[in-house]
């Protein structure tokens, strides 16, 4: 109980907490374990003792009682498996949660990353072409120019931009068209990578 309510107090955010779980799953196991083994000793014990000749009403009760309880034993044990797999579901999901939500706000902040990049390195490129000593710029034109050519480019990006997101399918049409264009050029000259 007090387990179960430490996982949802921690809402998958412990990074031990499914090791403890995982421990204690081990634990179940290794008392299955030597349960059996105790059981298996005692019954061979008996067995011995019958094989004396010392058969008698007390043997059997101590392999009915035997047999008792290693089935009380193993019904308890199969209960703590049962409620140590619920728990470390429990947290798995818990942590498959949260990673989604992680995923979801990292996804985010690439996206206004990926806008900063898309607004400012159409600006950057004319900032450097009209900060270098180019020979066309020699007569050193007036400022105004910078902000037409940056409006130029902006505008040629945005173009680019909406055309490609107004047809999705616009890519894969030019991939047929310019197969040369294709990124994985390589895979297709020599084949798959193993």
């Amino acid at each position: 109980m007090d387990c179960r309510l430490n996982i949802l107090k921690q809402n998958g955010g412990h990074r031990y907490l499914i090791r403890r779980l995982l421990n204690d799953a081990t634990t179940w196991i290794n008392f299955r374990h030597r349960l059996l083994t105790q059981v298996e000793a005692i019954r061979k014990f008996c067995n011995e003792y019958e094989n004396q000749g010392y058969e008698d009403q007390a043997s059997k009760v101590v392999v009915y009682t035997i047999s008792d309880f290693e089935d009380v034993i193993k019904s308890r044990f199969d209960e703590f498996d049962a409620v140590s797999s619920a728990l470390i579901q429990l947290e798995f999901n818990l942590v498959s949660i949260r990673e989604a939500q992680r995923s979801t706000s990292l996804n985010i902040s690439l996206k206004r990353l990926s806008w900063i990049t898309f607004i400012f390195l159409p600006l950057t490129f004319v900032a450097g072409l009209f900060g270098m000593n180019v020979n066309i710029l020699a007569d050193n034109p007036p400022w105004w120019w910078y902000l037409v050519f940056m409006f130029l480019t902006l505008s040629l990006t945005m173009l680019v931009w909406l055309t490609c997101r107004k047809f999705p399918d616009l890519e894969d049409k030019v991939n047929e068209k310019f197969p040369w264009l294709k990124p994985d050029r390589a895979r297709q000259k020599f084949g798959p990578v193993e």
